[in-house]
């Protein structure tokens, strides 16, 4: 499994870097990847950092991998990013790890006040005090200027993939939109949304329920109402911020904050398809959580958000599980995450027990403005309950293991002449798997020949697999011209495999050419082409894609 899942990690290259207007700064942050949802990923880095609702950039890791970026919602510390892109399912199995976070920020010459920026989240003022897990801020009550503003995007996406060997074409077909209603007719009330539609067509996808059908897939649809102290109601589809192992919700949601560093609230409603986020009344929902914050960022500080979450299933008691949200500092060198659920086998299936479903903890310590090491262990197990048992099209008591713990340690370092070196050991145990120890180290160089936005990222990895074992390379680069608005990202993968049956084989896995074309302010034009070659399914890709912001 080790050796397919690097070759899905190096066709997840193929994205180019979004480019913007003229009047902006490139921007690099490092950030780390906290949670994985279908709409996209949680990191540790917010509006202090430069990101708002609706900014546009380039996600990547430390192998060289790259994906384009839209933030959906920032607070101070955190924003959640929707992935775009061929490999953004893939995230899910990065949680945690160190990335960089490549994007333009515009000069807020002629921009709204941070007050106004903030409502598009949802009332959350950028110049605000941290909040943890994009809880809503408290804010000074001010009169709105307008109403009904709004910000958002609407887009497609067009690829074509043609197998040499099997002959099994495809064509996907999806549009989107997302973005937000501030202030609607004056009140206190906003709206966010954020949905797609696809349709899939092609010998190749025959068999796949989107198949020569329409598929919608709302994410969000929400209205919500902060108040001045802070507390705040959501109303529609939305998944509750504060404490995302919930998981979306069609229902409401109830915050107060009575201050002393404690916030209460509870979710409750019934929890979409987890197939296709189709409405159900099936899975009924609810969860009580408190946060509780102490100290300041940068000195000793201390965040936390437990909740008790408890769930029925076509009628059956399903699910209770407690879930743990936690981050803490000691002054700016030392920082702490974890993430934990605890389910305690409610359903009575085969495997239902008390078990760890989920453990993430990640450490990093600064050891020199330049230097910074980092540490954590994942872990994920199955939930064995009625709903998980629901979506899988053959039930093996296999598939409800004891999962998988990893246990890694690495580091990122900044060198001279624009160079950074970032390394990774990791260790993972897994029942149906043999134990496996697994590395890479990647150099990045930013400035090329007076270059100075410019970049080239080459990284080597091992791989290992149950059938051989061997060794991988990614190489890329981000080439913009015309201050941006004009940008080239071509990649390409080597591996060298040693089967334990035959002979040693050097090749080239794929190598890909992407465009990204910033046609005016509001218009981007992305297209590409891939070819992807070896284990009998070489294809040919072409991507393309348009869209439109306000």
């Amino acid at each position: 499994m080790g050796m397919n899942l690097q070759n899905g990690f190096a066709i997840a290259t193929l994205l180019v870097c979004v480019s913007v207007a003229s009047h902006a700064a490139t921007q690099r942050t490092d950030a780390r990847i906290t949670y994985s949802i279908p709409e996209g990923v949680y990191v540790d880095v917010g509006t202090d950092n430069g990101l708002s609702q609706g900014g546009k950039g380039t996600l990547v890791f430390g192998d060289g991998r790259s994906l384009v970026f839209e933030v959906v919602q920032a607070a101070s510390k955190t924003a959640l990013l929707r992935l775009e892109g061929l490999g953004a399912e893939l995230v899910g199995d990065l949680r945690t790890l160190p990335v960089e976070l490549v994007f333009q920020s515009a000069e807020k010459t002629d921009g709204p006040p941070a007050a106004e920026e903030g409502a598009r989240s949802g009332g959350e003022a950028e110049t605000a005090p941290f909040v943890p897990l994009l809880s809503p801020a408290k804010q000074a009550v001010q009169a709105p200027r307008s109403e009904n503003v709004s910000h958002g995007n609407v887009g497609i996406r067009q690829d074509f993939l043609t197998g040499t060997e099997n002959e099994l074409d495809r064509m996907g077909t999806r549009l989107y939109s997302s973005g937000s209603i501030d202030r609607l007719f004056g009140s206190g009330w906003s709206f966010n949304w954020s949905g797609s539609a696809r349709y899939r067509t092609g010998d190749g996808y025959r068999e796949h329920p989107e198949y020569e059908t329409v598929q919608p897939l709302i994410y969000g649809a929400m209205l919500q109402q902060t108040f001045d102290s802070g507390s705040f109601i959501r109303l529609g589809r939305f998944l509750p911020l504060e404490l995302p192992g919930v998981g979306y919700i069609d229902g409401v949601q109830l915050e107060t904050d009575p201050g002393n560093h404690w916030r209460f609230g509870v979710v409750g409603g019934l929890k979409p398809s987890r197939v296709n986020l189709e409405a159900t009344v099936a899975e009924p929902t609810i969860t009580g959580y408190a946060t509780f914050e102490a100290g300041a960022r940068g000195a000793s500080y201390y965040s936390g958000t437990a909740g008790l979450l408890s769930s029925l299933f076509k009628g059956e008691p399903d699910r209770l599980a407690v879930l743990f949200d936690q981050r803490a500092s000691l002054g700016t060198r030392f920082d702490l995450f974890s993430t934990a659920a605890i389910d305690f086998g409610t359903a009575n299936t085969t495997n239902s027990q008390t078990q760890l479903s989920s453990f993430d903890l990640t450490g990093s310590y600064k050891l020199h403005r330049n230097h910074t090491l980092r540490a954590g262990a994942d872990h994920w197990q199955r939930t064995d309950t009625f709903a998980e048992r629901d979506q899988l099209r053959i039930i093996d008591d296999r598939l409800f293991d004891d999962g998988y713990w990893r246990y890694w340690i690495g580091g990122l370092h900044r060198l001279p002449l624009g160079l950074s070196l970032n390394e990774e050991v990791a260790y993972t145990v897994a029942d149906e798997l043999d134990d496996a120890m697994r590395w890479r180290v990647g150099l990045t160089r930013t400035g090329l020949f007076q270059w100075p936005t410019a970049s080239a990222a080459a990284t080597v990895y091992n791989l290992e697999a149950m059938d051989g074992s061997g060794y991988g390379g990614l190489l890329s680069a981000y080439l913009p011209f015309w201050d941006s608005r004009f940008s080239v990202r071509p990649s390409a993968s080597i591996r060298w495999i040693e089967p334990e049956n035959g002979a040693s084989e050097l090749s080239v896995s794929y190598y890909a050419l992407y465009l990204d074309v910033r046609l005016t302010k509001a218009w981007l034009l992305t297209g590409g082409l891939t070819q992807t070659q070896g284990d009998g399914a070489d294809s040919t890709l072409l991507d393309l894609g348009l869209r439109y912001s306000w």
